[in-house]
């Protein structure tokens, strides 16, 4: 299958800002007397895509947090 993403675009237009919004990740956070919480975090996640991309990968904006330690 081709990589479509990765395919040079030739017509020259950069996008600014695209990503995913409203995402929710299990987090743990230590508080003042320093006992853990759980809580979970919403993120939105953006890139800029340089004119010389078709695309980007977006389900790795949703797989890539969760190679981050989710204690705070």
């Amino acid at each position: 299958m081709k990589d479509i993403q990765n395919l040079q675009d030739d017509r020259r237009i950069s996008i600014r800002k695209v990503g995913v919004k409203t995402i929710s990740y299990p987090v743990t956070v230590l508080d003042r007397q320093k006992n853990l919480q759980h809580t979970v975090a919403t993120v939105d996640m953006y890139v800029n895509l340089p004119h010389r991309f078709k695309g980007t990968h977006m389900s790795r904006f949703c797989r890539d947090p969760e190679q981050v330690p989710r204690q705070i």
